[in-house]
């Protein structure tokens, strides 16, 4: 089955291919190759982008982060998941974007999870501020 989308670009060329010879004919013909020509190229590079961006998870299980200590590229997405039998929260040390902070941390109870985009670059300290006493602290660097 073809795609709306496809069927809609083959309506178009096949207009090109079609219009009049007349001033106007080509250059309505040109602003419609122009249009899909943009289009095209804007959906390349919008999926390129998003094809690009990974999903990275981290188990919170007996007082630790695992891995403690990532290194990701910018846009990717960082998921924590609770695999403990008790709640954890994650409150990183500085503020950016939309992350949780010592302030306002953000629980991740039994069996859930919380995911989190980088989009800025840098090294990112972070920790379960419940069981901080007992070291549970991790690190993500994005480059």
């Amino acid at each position: 089955m073809i795609s709306p989308e496809r069927n809609m670009v083959s309506k178009i060329v096949s207009t090109i291919s079609e219009a009049p010879t007349t001033y106007r004919g080509k250059r309505a013909a040109f602003r419609q190759y122009a249009s899909v020509s943009m289009l095209l190229l804007f959906g390349a590079i919008s999926f390129s982008d998003a094809s690009l961006a990974q999903e990275h998870r981290i188990g919170m299980e007996g007082w630790e982060f695992n891995p403690a200590s990532l290194t990701i590229q910018a846009d990717d997405v960082v998921t924590w998941l609770n695999d403990d039998d008790t709640n954890h929260n994650i409150a990183f040390e500085i503020e950016f974007d939309t992350a949780p902070t010592r302030t306002a941390p953000v629980k991740v109870r039994k069996t859930k999870e919380y995911s989190l985009v980088f989009k800025e670059k840098g090294t990112f300290h972070y920790v379960c501020k419940i069981h901080e006493d007992y070291d549970m602290k991790g690190t993500i660097t994005v480059e």
